[in-house]
This record gives structure tokens, sequence and C-alpha cells, in this order.
């Protein structure tokens, strides 16, 4: 019978299953902490990544050894280490089988059988060593989540990791060495463990403490996003996001991107769809496409199209030569908030596809009159639009209503109450300004 043994402080890591060695690699082990629960505890996920192939199938059979400190006002919550990467034992111990042998249950410094895969030593609230092996993952096990554990918060404060230090001349350290977090094995037993071929095999070498701090209100650096949230893109770093921030260019801040519940790392994608009618459209797009050229607009709708204008630009379909003249890439305007007049031969859907135009791009208008696009996502009263440049606003125009200042009067009349997206617009001012949309 195999017997797999923990001793009360450290995890000896004999009797594993046995791979071939390969080639060295340095993954990266990550704390991952969540949003603070109803109990204000916070829980932390222990997360092991960029493994190779062949390192994972090492990590088949491995173990474990480390350190948890914490500072300031963050405490361990005791009992909370949790791991389905190191499954119960009997759990493994079924999914082994007994192909070459089976195993029996590990046994503890005072030779009772132990069930949980995990030993947590020392445990205090500012203090623990976690010891943990198995022989093979099970249907349960995680592959990159090591383990967890919950944390108090009652003042800003850190969680440290830190690699415990080995003796062990029966699982190949023949030195003090401080093992990674995981191990996995190896089939030869008579050499160093710092060693890439060592039993067990260093899955990283001479890690360094991993750390990661927290706050009671979960912003610690005061960015206006939850801690946790940034750890989920950024393991141990909150110097990547903001509230402020776009990381990913895509026209809506890290902030935008946390209350959407977007991922502020993959630029997001909209589609704005606009009804074109048989002639003359004023449009206008809140959606700038990775091609802005007249094919990468209409697609195979564009032999519909017989003529475009953009404030003394155009591109025009010459049918007798049968090519277009003109600015064929007209539609790169889009990026600085201008509208297009579009004739076309019959009705279609036209849909555009690409990155938002950010709602608080600058639009400069001229003294005079300006084509502009509209760029928010929601419906808006007109004149609430025109509220911040109200003292030098004249009139809005649309295809077929408009808006204009009564200086008598003092307030703007007409019939163009509101404005959407996909509409164009020309506006009339008595000066030039920049003019950004309401927010």
């Amino acid at each position: 019978m195999k017997n797999l043994r923990i001793n009360h402080m450290l995890a000896v890591f004999t009797a594993l299953l046995v791979f071939s060695s390969v080639a060295y690699a340095t993954p990266t082990i990550s704390l991952i902490p969540g949003s603070p629960d109803a109990n204000d505890q916070t829980e932390i996920q222990i997360n092991l990544s960029g493994l190779t192939t062949d390192q994972v199938n090492q990590l088949k059979a491995s173990g474990t050894a480390f350190t948890l400190e914490c500072d300031g006002g963050v405490t361990l919550v005791a009992g909370s280490v949790r791991s389905t990467f190191f499954d119960l034992f009997e759990t493994q111990f079924d999914k082994a089988g007994t192909d070459p042998d089976s195993y029996t249950l590990p046994l503890d410094a005072s030779n009772q059988p132990i069930e949980q895969p995990l030993v947590v030593n020392n445990e205090g609230a500012s203090k623990a060593m976690i010891a943990a092996a198995r022989c093979t993952p099970t249907d349960n096990s995680t592959e990159n989540e090591l383990m967890t554990f919950k944390v108090d918060v009652t003042e800003n404060g850190c969680v440290t990791l830190t690699p415990t230090v080995l003796l062990n001349e029966s699982a190949g350290y023949k030195t003090p060495t401080a093992i990674d977090v995981l191990v996995g094995s190896s089939t030869d037993t008579n050499i160093e463990a710092t060693d890439p071929n060592a039993y067990p095999i260093l899955i990283g070498s001479n890690m360094n403490p991993v750390k990661v701090c927290l706050t009671k209100n979960d912003d610690i650096d005061k960015d206006e996003l939850p801690d946790s949230w940034e750890y989920q893109y950024f393991p141990n770093d909150l110097t990547k996001l903001c509230g402020s921030c776009d990381y990913d260019n895509d026209g809506l801040t890290d902030k935008q991107e946390y209350e959407s519940g977007s991922d502020p790392t993959v630029p997001d994608t909209e589609s704005l769809e606009i009804a074109m009618v048989e002639g003359w459209n004023w449009i206008s797009s809140n959606v700038l496409p990775n091609d802005t050229t007249l094919n990468g607009i209409f697609g195979d709708k564009l032999s519909l199209v017989k003529q475009v204008y953009c404030e003394g630009d155009s591109a025009t379909f010459n049918s007798s030569l049968g090519f277009w003249m003109g600015n064929s890439s007209i539609f790169s305007k889009i990026s600085t908030g201008k509208m297009f007049k579009v004739n076309v031969e019959s009705d279609f859907t036209l849909t555009i596809t690409g990155q938002s135009v950010p709602e608080n791009t600058e639009i400069e208008l001229y003294n005079g009159w300006t084509w502009i696009a509209y760029l928010p996502k929601v419906t808006m009263n007109t004149d609430d639009v025109v509220n911040s440049i109200q003292e030098h606003f004249y009139q809005i125009i649309r295809a077929d209503k408009s808006r204009t200042k009564n200086e008598a009067l003092g307030f703007n009349m007409g019939s163009l109450t509101e404005m959407s997206e996909g509409e164009g617009y020309v506006i009339k001012t008595t000066s030039a300004l920049k003019f950004v949309y309401p927010q």
C-alpha cells in the first residue's frame, strides 16, 4: 500500500505519481481578492497562471507549503482556508485507483488519519502556515485556483504569501530551500531541489513573496474603482486602471466599464442601425468602424449609394465610368463628430459596427454653420443639449425640423425638441467654440 504522510508542520511530498522531467518555466502566483461580503469579509483566491502544458501534467501529483501573514487592519478568518485543487484524500484515492498500488490515508504526528488534504498550522489572526498535497486531480479539482481564504478588513492593510523553507532529504531537499507554492514530481531523487529536474520539481524558482493590499472601502488607491475588480484583470497591480482612465481606448472610461460590467482590457464593440430611405438622408454615427472606406461603411449596400457629402467634402459614384470619385475615406470624419448627407437609390438598413466614439469628444463649432454628429447613446432634449452654449446658440436643424433661439422671448422655439443617435444635424452659433455633449 502507498501511504501519503503529512507531518504536523510541513508537507512531505513522497509517494507521488511520477512524470518525466521537462523544460523549466516560471509561472505566476497571484492573490486575487473578491468584493467584501455582507459580513465585511473578503475572500482571496491564490491563483496559479502561466503554466506550460508539461507543467500542468507535472502538477497532477503535487504539493505546496507556504506562510500567510497579515498586517495593518487585515486579519485572517479562522478556518476559512478552502481548496478544490487539493480535493479530499478519499476522492483523490478513488480517482487514482489501484494501478499499480492503492493509497492509504496519510497520518498526522500522532499517527491519526488525515482526511483533509490541507494542514493549517500556527493559525492566528496575523499568520498561518499552510501545507497541502495530492496524488492526482479529481473531477472537482480546479486548474488555476489553488485555494481560497477569507480576511477581515477593518482598516488598510496587506496580506503576504511567502514560500516555506524546507530541509527534507527524502523529498529531494538536501539544503534548506525555499520551495515555491507548487511542486510536481520527477524521476530523479538524487539531485538538489533547486535543480529544474528536482523531485519534487519546483514549478517556480526563487519566487518572491506575493502581496495584496486591501482597504475597508475596497478602494485603497482612491481611484473610484473597487480594488477587487481591478485585481481581476491585473493581479497584485492597482496602477493599470482608474476611474477616469480608458485602458483599452474604446471610448468608455474604466469606471464606465465597471458600471456596465464589461472588460476594461478589451475594446467594446458597438453596432448602430440607421434606417436609410430613398433620396437624401442626414445621418451620423457614434460608432467608429476599423474600416472607414465607403466599402467598409456600406458593404454590400454600396451599390445603392449615389453620393456622400460632409461639410465641403464629397464622394460621388460616376455611373458612366463605373467608379467612385472624391474622398473614399470621407467617413473617417466620424471620429471628429461630423454628420453626413447620403443620397441612396432605395430603402435599406445601414449597420455600422466598431468602437464607441467617446461621448465627451470635443466638437469644433465654427462662427456660423457646423455639421455635427449626435454622440450620446440615449435621446436627449434639444434645449438640454445646447444649454452649455446657449449664449452663442442661434439655430439647430435636422433634415425636416429645426429649433431656433428667440431672443425677444428668451427661449428656444421649433419642432426639433429631441435629438437621437443615428441622426445628423447642422448647428449655427455666433462664435467659434468647442462643444461637448452633456454627460
